[in-house]
């Protein structure tokens, strides 16, 4: 996009607000929740399965 006052820098009519922090801090909190129920079962796994193993 380009902006309207011509120096090339895009600038939002509207900052992000407190939503989108919300909504990173949520998706964070739950891709750590679900990376670290992983940490057992990949090591179960490699028991296993040792060929598999990197």
């Amino acid at each position: 996009m380009r902006s309207s006052s011509g120096t090339g820098i895009f600038r939002p009519e509207r900052a992000p607000g407190k939503g989108l922090a919300v909504h990173c801090l949520a998706f964070c909190d739950s891709l750590r929740t679900h990376h670290s129920g992983e940490e057992g079962a990949f090591t179960d796994f490699e028991k296993q399965f040792p060929q598999l193993a990197p």
